[in-house]
């Protein structure tokens, strides 16, 4: 098993998306016909749209079809035909194996239609890790320094009841936002929960071609999980490792 892999991560929700142009040909019946093999069960939904021209008062209503493809792993890729999107989601991720071999058959399939030119228009990875804690003073063994004292600080506000911070980072050649607090699930009342946030956003919305999009999501995973390690306790790390 990879070193960075870790069985017992507090990873609640993995969204793999990938965004594609409002033009964009793509079939997506087909392509979920073309995948259904791969997954346990596909599931169709209809979408309703209604557009309303204000210079002629004018109604269009159109239908979309969504396609969800559930696997027995717990993934869901998901196609939305109004959004043009295409999307993997799970609440339980443990390495990069949950989506690569299925990332690469969607490729295949896509390049399949025969369309030419296909791009993402944007991709992004997130990880929203949920960290239990019960007491303030424990911030400091999941968090590093300087993060966990501004959490610790801000506690001490009266009638609060969401603490969260949010950082942006410009790497080379995509970004990355980290939200990180207490963000109380039963907020909106004030903070009684203090289970602590991590939600690490890898992105980039510029026009990438569908032969770069192994290239590009290896290195988001890559760069999130770097930044990861930059936010949380070593020794946290390694209990999640080793549990």
């Amino acid at each position: 098993m990879n070193e960075n892999t870790l069985k017992k991560n507090k990873i609640n929700q993995f969204i793999l998306r990938i965004d594609l142009p409002k033009d964009s040909q793509i079939d997506f019946k087909r392509l979920a016909l073309d995948l259904q093999g791969e997954y346990e069960r596909l599931i169709e939904n209809i979408e309703h749209n209604v557009h309303f021209n204000v210079s002629t008062d004018e109604v269009t209503k159109r239908d979309f079809t969504n396609y969800t493809l559930v696997a027995d792993n717990g993934i869901k890729l998901i196609m939305n035909t109004l959004g043009k999107t295409i999307s993997f989601e799970t609440t339980s991720y443990i390495d990069n194996s949950i989506y690569v071999d299925r990332l690469e058959s969607i490729i295949e399939k896509i390049n399949a239609q025969g369309i030419p030119d296909v791009m993402a228009a944007r991709i992004g990875m997130r990880f929203i890790n949920i960290f239990p804690c019960d007491r303030k003073e424990n911030i400091k063994r999941i968090l590093q320094k300087p993060n966990d004292k501004a959490i610790v600080d801000s506690l001490a506000k009266q009638d609060l009841s969401r603490s969260v911070f949010v950082e942006q980072y410009n790497c080379e050649g995509f970004y990355i936002r980290v939200q990180y607090g207490v963000v109380n699930k039963f907020y909106p009342a004030v903070i009684s929960n203090l289970d602590i946030t991590l939600d690490i956003d890898v992105y980039y919305g510029g026009l990438q071609r569908i032969e770069d999009w192994k290239d590009v999501i290896r290195t988001y995973n890559h760069a999130a999980f770097a930044k990861f390690k930059e936010y949380v306790e070593p020794s946290y790390i390694n209990s999640m490792r080793n549990e």
